[in-house]
């Protein structure tokens, strides 16, 4: 641990709230880098270069000052971090007043240090979990690199695991989701993934991984999102997946689900792998034309009748049953038969027909 200027500062600050006398904090070398009086600074302080030689706190009266040029009478202790001496702190005053803050004064100091000390590591700590998850969701990573780190950061990426997206409009509302999901947990992995996104690595059980709708994380992390973070967002939750080189498909598949999500429904808040596992398998794979052609009996409809689509979709989400999706969209099922009858005739095709149905369905997903 080195004493730099800004934590030797804190350092004076913290010790001008136990006493009222003038405070200088020196470097390991014994030039003064913090002070109550800003025209000390940079000078080199004999006592303090005394009270690191010696290790030992160094008293100067005014009878000592001629043999140290540029110094106040006053006490001068050690800073000491893992029994090193890293810098001194002194107070400047007669004697008898300063000689019994010395120890107390020294304690404080040492407090700062340790706080900071102890900060400083736990931001490694966080940085190198954050590069840990970056380096797993890239592809072109070494899968025994990502595993020595994991081992040394003690994260078991064995696990079964699935990536969770999520994107902000702005670098300001990504402070607040990096915030938020510190307060959520700060055992799982999370990183920034640029500007205005974040991934987190969620645990996903046995059990859960069969079920692939219930997962514990997943339920967590939404509830606390929704309840917690104060700015607009939207969230993704991609494939689950077992073993540490196919965390990159993770990862891709949240992103693949974010992407389908915004574009079906840009109002949604959370988008579930299993609610666009087949337009997200299809994200990025068809060319211009492949989707335009897909798109075809999509454009028919929001030409003639738009409202069908919601329609058309609700039947689709309910297996193409007349009396559950009726039910669900609060109309007769004659009413129902009617409005598919209607896009047939506006499509041209024929719903009883399975290839008719699924471009229909990928023309409305994809």
């Amino acid at each position: 641990m080195q004493l730099h200027e800004q934590l030797a500062q804190r350092i004076v600050d913290r010790a001008q709230k136990i006493i009222k006398y003038p405070l200088n904090v020196m470097d390991e070398t014994g030039i003064i880098i913090a002070s109550t009086n800003p025209a000390r600074r940079y000078q080199k302080h004999g006592g303090a270069v005394l009270a690191l030689t010696e290790l030992k706190p160094i008293e100067i009266s005014e009878t000592m000052l001629p043999e140290f040029p540029n110094v106040k009478p006053g006490v001068n202790l050690p800073i000491v971090y893992n029994n090193a001496a890293i810098g001194v702190i002194g107070i400047s005053g007669p004697l008898v007043e300063v000689r019994p803050f010395g120890e107390m004064v020294k304690m404080a100091a040492e407090m700062v240090v340790e706080y900071t000390s102890m900060m400083e590591m736990t931001r490694w700590s966080e940085r190198k979990l954050e590069e840990l998850l970056l380096e797993c969701i890239d592809r072109s990573s070494s899968l025994e690199h990502i595993t020595n780190m994991a081992a040394q950061l003690k994260v078991d990426i064995f696990n079964h695991h699935a990536m969770c997206v999520i994107e902000v409009d702005s670098s300001e509302a990504q402070k607040e989701v990096v915030k938020v999901l510190n307060n959520w947990s700060r055992k799982r992995l999370k990183a920034e993934y640029s500007y205005k996104s974040s991934v987190v690595l969620l645990n996903v059980s046995e059990s859960e991984r069969e079920d692939g709708k219930a997962i514990d994380d997943w339920q967590s992390i939404r509830s606390y999102l929704s309840e917690s973070l104060k700015v607009p967002f939207q969230c993704s939750l991609g494939a689950v997946y077992s073993q540490p080189k196919e965390l990159p498909f993770a990862f891709e598949s949240a992103m693949a689900v974010m992407k389908c999500g915004q574009r079906l429904n840009p109002k949604q808040q959370f988008y579930p792998y299993h609610e666009y596992e087949l337009p997200a398998l299809f994200e990025g794979c068809l060319s211009h034309w492949q989707r335009n052609k897909l798109a075809t009996h999509a454009q028919q409809l929001e030409l003639h009748d738009p409202t069908l689509i919601n329609t058309v979709l609700c039947w689709f989400e309910n297996n193409c049953d007349i009396k559950k999706t009726s039910a669900k969209l609060y109309v007769h099922p004659n009413t129902l038969r009617y409005r598919i009858k209607r896009v047939e005739e506006i499509c041209n095709i024929n719903l009883h027909h399975y290839n008719d149905m699924c471009c229909l369905y990928f023309s409305l997903i994809l």
